[in-house]
């Protein structure tokens, strides 16, 4: 069973407009990142984004106080995740395992 590492990020204005990533992509050779959970606890719906630069295209919907989860089968999870549609401030929880 995966452990999961929880981190709560306040968004910075950068990270709210999509230009910078809100969990980093794996730089291994071989990845690690095993699955991602990321809840929205805020009322704002919002969409992420996996990508290798800047968010782009209309990504996932997450709405406000639900979660979404991604697993290894998704092709590129070793890619950044990126959020729009939220303010600086606001804050997502992620865990990753």
């Amino acid at each position: 069973m995966a452990r999961y590492v929880e981190t709560k990020i306040p968004l910075t204005a950068n990270q709210a407009a999509g230009t910078d990533p809100i969990l980093a992509a794996e730089t291994a050779t071989i990845p690690v990142r095993q699955a991602v959970i990321v809840g929205n606890p805020g009322t704002t719906d919002a969409n992420l984004h996996l990508a290798t630069g800047e968010a782009s295209g209309t990504g996932l919907p997450l709405p406000g106080g639900q979660l979404i989860a991604f697993s290894s089968a998704l092709p590129g999870l070793d890619n950044a995740l990126y959020v729009t549609g939220l303010a600086a401030d606001d804050k997502l929880t992620i865990w990753v395992a």
